[in-house]
C-alpha cells in the first residue's frame, strides 16, 4: 500500500534499508577498532607535555554537623560558601573559610533523603531534591549580610536572626557564630512537581532556570518562576544519575544506569550525541565538562573514567588500573584541565589522575565512601563529601 504496488519502488526501498544496516554495522566496527587512548598515545610519542610528578593534597578544612550520610555538596560561584545535603533531611550552608554554619534549612519532612543540592549562579537560590520526587527551591538570604551581592542586600527582607548573626562570642578559645544555630523551617520558595521518580541530580542553568535528573529516566528544564517544565528530555532507557551543564554553549550531558552519556541541545530539546564505554552494562554515576567545554569525562560502575571529545565524537582516554575496582561516584577536572579527580565508593576513595598520561598522581584521603567531589570555581581547592 505504501508504494501502490510499485515493485520497482519497493525494491529500491528494501535496498536502502539493507544499505543503512550495512553502514551502521560498519560504523560500529570502526568504533570498536578505534584507539581508546589516543591522548595517551600522543603524549607518549611527542612528549610535548611532561608527566606530572606525584602530588600531595592535604585536608585544610572539615565541616561537621550532619547526622546522616551526606550525598551531595556544592560551591557558591565566589567560593565563599558551601552547601551540603544529607540523609538527615537538612541543607546546610557553610562559610568555606571559617567552617561555621551560616544557616540550616530544615526540609518540610524530616524523613526526606536529600540526594542532590545546588547553588544558583548568583547565590540567590538553593535547590535540592531526593526521594520525595520534588525539586525544592529556597531563597538564600545570608544572615550576616556577607557573601551576597548589593542587589540582594537591598532586596532581601530582614530575618529575625539577622542581628544575632552579627554577634559573636569567644568560647573555648574559638569563635562561635550565633547564626550557625539558625534553623530555617520556612516552606520552599518554589516546589517543582513533575518527576515520577527520585531526583538524583540537579544544576542551575541560570537563576531562573534549572535542570533536574530523575530515576524516572528523564531530565527536565524548568522555569523556576512559573514552576513549569520548559523541556523534557526522554531518550534514556533507565535511571538518570548525573548531569553537567556546558557554560559556553546551550548544551548539557547526562549519565545513566543505561551505561550511556547523552549530549543534549537545550534549544532543540533533543539528544544530539551518545557516548558509551567499552563495558555497555556499567552504570554511569558522574559526568563533568573539561575546562574548554569541548570535552567531558564520565565515571562508571566498572571503576573506569573515560574522556570524550564532542567535536571528534570519540573517546580520547581512559583512566583505571587493576588495583582499583571500586565504583566511581563523581568526577571533576582541575581548572587547568591537567588533573581529573575521581571519587570512589571504596578504596582508594579519592584519586587524582594525570589527564594526558592516565596515571594516578595524588590521593584524597577518606575513610568511607566519597559521594560527591567538586573542584572550586576558582580552582583553589577540592570539595568532597562522604558517608
Amino acid at each position: 500500500q505504501l508504494f501502490n504496488n510499485d515493485e520497482e519502488a519497493l525494491k529500491k526501498y528494501e535496498a536502502c534499508k539493507d544499505e543503512c544496516v550495512r553502514l551502521r554495522d560498519a560504523i560500529d566496527q570502526l568504533k570498536e577498532n578505534e584507539n581508546k587512548s589516543i591522548l595517551l598515545q600522543e603524549a607518549k610519542s611527542k612528549r610535548k607535555v611532561a608527566p606530572l610528578p606525584d602530588l600531595t593534597f592535604d585536608v585544610i578544612k572539615k565541616y561537621n554537623g550532619h547526622n546522616g550520610k551526606i550525598y551531595d555538596a556544592d560551591w557558591s560561584t565566589d567560593c565563599r560558601l558551601l552547601l551540603s545535603g544529607s540523609q538527615d533531611g537538612h541543607l546546610m550552608v557553610w562559610d568555606s573559610i571559617t567552617t561555621l554554619k551560616r544557616c540550616t534549612y530544615q526540609l518540610q519532612s524530616s524523613s526526606t533523603w536529600v540526594m542532590a543540592c545546588s547553588f544558583s549562579p548568583q547565590t540567590k537560590y538553593i535547590a535540592c531534591g531526593g526521594l520525595d520526587n520534588i525539586c525544592s527551591i529556597y531563597k538564600y538570604e545570608d544572615p550576616s549580610g556577607d557573601g551576597v551581592n548589593d542587589d540582594q542586600k537591598e532586596a532581601a527582607p530582614k530575618k529575625r536572626f539577622s542581628t544575632l548573626a552579627r554577634r559573636s562570642t569567644k568560647k573555648n578559645n574559638g569563635l562561635l557564630n550565633e547564626a550557625s544555630r539558625a534553623i530555617i523551617t520556612d516552606a520552599p520558595y518554589k516546589t517543582l512537581h513533575h518527576h515520577e521518580g527520585y531526583l538524583s541530580a540537579l544544576e542551575f542553568v541560570s537563576d531562573e532556570k534549572i535542570i533536574t535528573a530523575s530515576g524516572d529516566s528523564t531530565c527536565i528544564l524548568w522555569d523556576v518562576v512559573k514552576k513549569v517544565p520548559e523541556s523534557v528530555f526522554l531518550d534514556h532507557s533507565n535511571d538518570v544519575t548525573c548531569v553537567a551543564i556546558n557554560r559556553d554553549q546551550p548544551l548539557f550531558i547526562s549519565g545513566s544506569v543505561d551505561a550511556h552519556v547523552k549530549l543534549w541541545d537545550i534549544r532543540l530539546s533533543k539528544c544530539v550525541g551518545e557516548f558509551v564505554g567499552q563495558d555497555a552494562d556499567a552504570d554511569v554515576n558522574g559526568v563533568c565538562w573539561y575546562p574548554d567545554n569541548y570535552a567531558f569525562a564520565s565515571g562508571s560502575e566498572d571503576a573506569m573514567l573515560r574522556m570524550f571529545d564532542i567535536r571528534a565524537y570519540k573517546q580520547l582516554n581512559e583512566y583505571g588500573n587493576n588495583n582499583i575496582t571500586s565504583t566511581v561516584n563523581a568526577v571533576s577536572f582541575s581548572n587547568s584541565g591537567r588533573i581529573l579527580f575521581a571519587a570512589y565508593d571504596d578504596e582508594p576513595f579519592g584519586i587524582g589522575w594525570d589527564v594526558a598520561y592516565a596515571e594516578p598522581v595524588c590521593k584524597l584521603f577518606h575513610n568511607q565512601s566519597v559521594s560527591s567531589l567538586k573542584v572550586a570555581p576558582n580552582g583553589c581547592a577540592v570539595l568532597t563529601s562522604s558517608w
